[in-house]
């Protein structure tokens, strides 16, 4: 890209005295190493000190550079070494270090320049392997050193002469190491690509990638500067310019080509602003033309810039000839005002837009932040002046990049609301194109529709399945890259750069520093190391097995760590893996790997959660994050939904429900314990104390559900299985509680049914693995479908089963205690079974020899409610309930009868089998099995991960990266080309790279 923008101020006044081109702008220091050339010089984080070390000299001199009056600086201390050292820093109050070999010393002076040699308490003096390769003092004056993939911060606040460790990171990934800033940025190149990590956040970016420039180019060749607004990044002879805000590219020229260098500092303020990070990142650079007249206070025999520049807000620091030269950036500014209003060279460029523009949109933020619901409320809300400056400026950030990135998530929220189709389709077709314009480094307009979801979801929908079919299968890179891995990675998602926080194994790491000093200070701590270790190795051998379980879950966990080995709890894991490995360069090992391809998941932003939140009403009612509130099916129709799934689970979601599932199992086996055991085999007080243990797990589970309810009641009450899940708690509890009070034999019922909810719900913990998941599925969402006609057949049912109990209910007053005869058919005395007496010649006594006393279920529709309970078994085969009536006395019960079977149990039940049908081949898939899991993992992140960790970085990325198994891929796109889903109008380019690459033969239709 090669543009800058900048909000400049139209009323700049550019007064400059003409005498301003000849003052002092650049100065030669005074050299300080006995007139030796300097080899490096380095600057403290907030300018305050500078130190110079000449390599012919020995020596390191620190200079006060804060208030610099006059050319020369005050010293404030120097300090001699015999080593050859690799670089140094300092910080602000004095304390410096320096690399050497594979050492590093540091020092620290007092108020009275009185020096003190520091140790660290995880110092890797202890291990000549693992050099340090860079070191620096960040704001906080926290030293962070750099050490073959591991990075170490040291907390520089204390009284005493050691410095202890209080963070931890160790890089995961085959990346290459540039430059740690100031600010706690760790920058890092891997795939073309430039990454910023921020050590703090631990959150991630992708600053640049240009398959071009970077393809094959060393990380030795970038530099970069930063700030908390910009990062500059030197390539080679190419300079680019990263908005933090935007986090986007906004700028990009070469320094060798004149013309943008004059249309760059063609604006003094974007020069005033980037100015200290330009300028450390110009070294080396040819004087020629108007950067000549620049510097014409350099003497002309320097043809170059002077090189290792470093900046501080108002100087700038140089080597040039191994002297010092201090650089007036304020006075150079003037002369560059100076040097535009009487260049006609630089007054004569007239295409200064190709690089630099306003890119500051002059309007209110709050116009396209707050979403309005209508008009009528939007004239209510802001009034009438300023709705007619939205409707007369709503297309001018759709023309202007950097003004759309900043504003385009509140305008499409607020052209939902206010449902402007056209202007809600050029808001996508503008995020869609600005990042093909430049795939490494505009991923971010992607995260414009993506933060946009929820609403999309309710009222445009249409665009969610648009969106998920155009961007499958995408990359953020020109080119597709395939790697082979040994074990099947099919959609398991990554993200970049991979750091792993391991300060929780700064213990583990003193303990061997401290058993390595055992083993190097003298004669008698080495007897003690060696006695300690032949203990250890005792009591290993005999438990390797667990031994070797143990340390390599610590080791997976990140709570003990490989880099420090000096004890036999360390060589007894690491000695067998050294000659299993050497073994398997002997006698190398056939292994099949698996080629796999890798995508970029276009759902940027897609589940992260707002970083400014309150903690404790989080706990109340939690803010969302797009995820959580768009579980639309169209998502997880390709591979990208199911990859994000799958980067959720395997990063949090199975723990978290894991334990909510022990959790549960613990309530299910107290309570099933105390109602199910016999009296003999538990006494009382056992029984007591799991009814206890069951309330108490009761009531936490509960109170997740109440967390619930209260973020969302109605949502909550539209899921059946949140109330079965309130019944499933509710019920152990208030039996359990009566029954501490009672202990009454009628709360057998209630043990019962308690125990018959909490077996179902432990059933239902299945449904989030997938071989159970996909049947779950089917079973709740064909349950949602046909629900409607379930209420059509239960109001059927009850109308039969009224008029049945108008047909058959009893017309005179009985009881079922005395016999009562009547002429009621329907009483039940008269249609129990009777007995009569058969007397030997065969006759049979008229009168009753014995009678079977009725009960409620003689006649059945004596009452309503076991009407429809007879209404029920006739449904189920069981006519009994009909049968003690004869049909041929009693024509109105048959016709019923004929009604009954032929509409409900012949048609309605053959209806709802083809219903059933049809449901279960439109849910027989994997799709609504991951939104089922989704939902699993919305519910985790609101309700049972703390506020700040759905704020963590690694849990939560803003850009996630997934590998798709080669062949699964080649089969996947035939499918859906078969489909007609992959002519998409939207990466054509990209796509046809793809299907080349696994030799599919395709033509797209344009």
């Amino acid at each position: 890209m090669d543009e800058i923008f900048i909000k400049v101020d139209e009323t700049y006044h550019d007064k400059v005295d003409s005498d301003v081109h000849n003052s002092e702008i650049i100065e030669k220091l005074h050299n300080g190493h006995n007139g030796k050339p300097i080899t490096k010089i380095e600057i403290s984080p907030k300018g305050k000190y500078l130190v110079t070390y000449s390599e012919g000299d020995k020596s390191l001199i620190c200079w006060n550079v804060e208030n610099v009056d006059g050319s020369q600086l005050k010293s404030e201390f120097s300090v001699n070494s015999d080593k050859r050292l690799n670089q140094i820093c300092i910080s602000d109050d004095k304390k410096f270090a320096y690399t050497y070999s594979c050492y590093i010393d540091i020092y620290r002076y007092d108020m009275m320049n009185n020096r003190q040699k520091i140790e660290l308490d995880c110092d890797l003096i202890y291990d000549d392997s693992n050099p340090y390769d860079y070191c620096t003092f960040n704001l906080k004056d926290e030293l962070i050193l750099y050490c073959r993939g591991t990075i170490f911060i040291y907390s520089t606040q204390t009284k005493s002469n050691q410095w202890n460790c209080i963070r931890m990171y160790k890089k995961s990934g085959n990346f290459k190491f540039i430059s740690i800033s100031k600010y706690d940025k760790l920058y890092l190149y891997l795939n073309n690509s430039i990454y910023e990590w921020n050590l703090v956040t631990e959150k991630s970016i992708k600053i640049f990638g240009n398959d071009k420039e970077m393809r094959y180019m060393k990380s030795e060749l970038v530099k970069i500067s930063s700030d908390e607004k910009f990062i500059c990044t030197r390539v080679i002879d190419k300079i680019i310019i990263y908005s933090i805000e935007l986090e986007v590219s906004i700028a990009s020229f070469d320094i060798n080509n004149v013309i943008q260098l004059h249309m760059l500092i063609k604006h003094p303020v974007l020069y005033s602003l980037l100015r200290p990070l330009l300028f450390s990142l110009l070294s080396n650079i040819p004087r020629k033309g108007f950067l000549n007249s620049m510097m014409d206070h350099l003497p002309k025999k320097h043809f170059y810039l002077p090189n290792t520049i470093r900046t501080t807000s108002k100087y700038a620091f140089g080597i040039l000839d191994g002297d010092v030269w201090k650089i007036n950036l304020e006075k150079m500014e003037l002369n560059i005002s100076f040097l535009i209003k009487n260049s006609n060279e630089l007054n004569n460029v007239n295409n200064s837009d190709e690089i630099v523009e306003n890119w500051y949109f002059e309007i209110n933020e709050d116009l396209y932040q707050n979403i309005v619901p209508g008009k009528d409320d939007r004239n209510k809300k802001y009034g009438d002046e300023l709705m007619d400056l939205i409707d007369n400026t709503l297309s001018k950030p759709l023309n202007d990049k950097e003004t759309f990135l900043m504003y385009g998530v509140g305008l499409l929220k607020f052209a939902i609301k206010e449902n402007n189709l056209e202007l809600i389709d050029d808001i996508y077709k503008k995020c869609i194109n600005y990042f093909k314009e430049d795939l490494g480094n505009n991923n971010m307009s992607l995260s414009i529709i993506t933060s946009t979801m929820s609403l999309l979801n309710e009222y445009y929908p249409e665009y969610i399945l648009r969106y998920s079919l155009e961007t499958t299968m995408i990359i953020d890179t020109p080119f597709y890259s395939t790697v082979h891995k040994n074990n099947n990675l099919h959609l398991s998602s990554f993200q970049y750069p991979q750091m792993v926080n391991i300060t929780q194994t700064i213990l583990w790491a003193r303990y061997n520093i401290f058993m390595r000093k055992l083993h190097d200070r003298n004669i008698y701590t080495f007897m003690i190391y060696i006695v300690l270790n032949i203990i250890q190795f005792l009591i290993i051998l005999p438990l390797s097995p667990i031994y070797f379980t143990t340390y390599y879950i610590l080791l997976k966990y990140h709570l003990i760590n490989n880099i420090y080995v000096s004890d036999m709890l360390s060589y007894f894991y690491l000695i067998p893996s050294y000659f299993v490995n050497v073994y398997y360069k002997i006698f190398p090992r056939s292994t099949i790997t698996t080629p796999t391809i890798i995508f970029m998941n276009p759902y940027i932003k897609f589940v992260n959660y707002p970083q400014k939140y309150n903690w404790f009403l989080e706990l109340i009612k939690p803010k969302s994050s797009p995820f959580v509130k768009t579980i639309n099916r169209d998502i997880y129709k390709t591979w990208n939904g199911e990859a994000l799934i799958n980067f959720k689970w395997d990063t949090y979601g199975k723990y978290y429900y894991a334990m909510i599932w022990i959790g549960f199992m613990a309530l299910l086996g107290c309570f099933t314990a105390a109602a199910t055991i016999p009296q003999q085999y538990i006494n009382e007080e056992i029984q007591n104390q799991l009814l206890i243990a069951s309330i108490i797990l009761g009531f936490i589970h509960l109170s997740f559900e109440v967390r619930q309810f209260s973020y969302n009641p109605i949502k909550w009450a539209h899921d059946f299985w949140n109330l079965f899940d309130v019944i499933a708690y509710v019920l152990p509890i208030y039996t359990s509680i009566r029954w501490l009070q009672t202990n009454e034999t009628n709360l057998i019922p209630l043990l019962s049914f308690s125990c018959l909810f909490l077996d179902i719900k432990f059933l239902l913990f299945f449904r989030a693995i997938e071989y159970f998941g996909i049947y779950f599925a089917i079973i709740i969402s064909v349950a949602k479908q046909i629900v409607s006609f379930l209420v059509v057949l239960l109001i059927i049912i009850i109308s039969f089963a009224h008029a049945f109990y108008i047909l058959l209910t009893p017309r005179s007053i009985f009881s079922f205690d005395e016999l009562t005869n009547n002429n009621d058919p329907n009483n039940p005395w008269n249609i129990v079974s009777s007995y009569y007496q058969i007397f030997k010649n065969g006759t049979i006594d008229t009168h009753q020899f014995l009678i079977q006393q009725p009960n409620g279920n003689t006649n059945m529709f004596n009452d309503f409610r076991t009407s429809l309970f007879a209404m029920y078994l006739s449904l189920t085969g069981d006519s009994s309930a009909l049968s003690n009536w004869s049909y041929t006395d009693n024509p109105s019960l048959a016709i019923l009868i004929v009604l009954f079977s032929l509409l409900i149990v012949v048609y309605l039940m053959n209806l709802f089998i083809g219903l059933l049908n049809n449901a279960i081949e439109k849910d027989n898939d994997r799709v609504s099995y991951l939104m089922q899991k989704a939902e699993i993992l919305a519910e985790i992140e609101l309700f049972y991960l703390l506020p700040h960790q759905r704020r963590w970085n690694s849990w939560f990325p803003e850009v996630i990266y997934y590998y798709a198994n080669v062949d699964m891929t080649r089969k996947k796109i035939k499918e859906l080309i078969d489909d007609n889903e992959w002519d998409s109008n939207e990466f054509i380019e990209l796509k046809q790279i793809l299907i080349k690459k696994l030799n599919i033969k395709h033509n797209f239709n344009k």
